[in-house]
């Protein structure tokens, strides 16, 4: 069940978290033009979720909810940069 969340805060801090999202995103971009190899980066749980500024429990219930994509190998999870990026092209914000 899919549940959306409410919440009202400051104009100044929307455009401080969209101003780390697009350099998140272009810092992805980056990396993933440099070469087929670099496309198909991956990183593990803690890397991802700093990328994406949330906890690690939060990935995780976000990768349950097939928000994000993984790959878990053991008991280690790896999320492809490429799905990161997707993940925030599908977020973006249309600020008007």
């Amino acid at each position: 069940m899919e549940q959306e969340i409410l919440a009202v805060m400051p104009q100044q801090q929307v455009e401080d978290i969209m101003s780390c999202l697009n350099e998140i995103k272009a810092l992805l971009l980056e990396k993933q033009s440099a070469g087929p190899a670099e496309n198909m980066t991956y990183v593990d749980t803690r890397q991802a979720a700093q990328m994406l500024s949330i906890t690690p429990h939060t990935l995780g219930e976000w990768r349950k909810a097939g928000i994000i994509q993984g790959s878990k190998i053991g008991r280690k999870v790896y999320y492809k940069l490429s799905n990161i990026v997707d993940l925030i092209d599908r977020n973006t914000l249309n600020n008007k």
